[in-house]
């Protein structure tokens, strides 16, 4: 399943990113209300199809991090204590790629 999801993921964002186009006259024009807006985002395809690849990758992380403890539960057998530790461990990883990328 997240192989399925990363492929989907995969094509949707080449698709977004080879299809992106910058306006220049979109520097010039008035800010638009909250409603104009919105609707403008709708057409725009091609963020469309970057949103959507962030959503299917974003599902992919948040399942492998979720299902790590269940996954270990399973297939290891630990004892009570150690669901605690491995959930730390997985959530400590986590942190770390966050800084590494700035985001921390």
């Amino acid at each position: 399943m997240a192989m399925s999801f990363a492929g989907v993921a995969g094509i949707a964002l080449f698709l977004g990113i080879i299809s992106s186009k910058e306006d220049p006259k979109a520097l010039k024009a008035p800010p638009l209300d909250l409603k104009d807006a919105f609707g403008e985002v709708l057409k725009d395809r091609p963020f469309l199809w970057f949103a959507t690849a962030m959503a299917f990758l974003m599902c992919i992380t948040g399942v492998y991090i979720l299902a790590t403890p269940f996954w270990s539960s399973t297939h290891w057998q630990p004892a009570a204590g150690y669901f605690q530790l491995i959930f730390a461990a997985l959530c400590l990883s986590q942190r770390f790629c966050l800084f590494s990328f700035g985001a921390g």
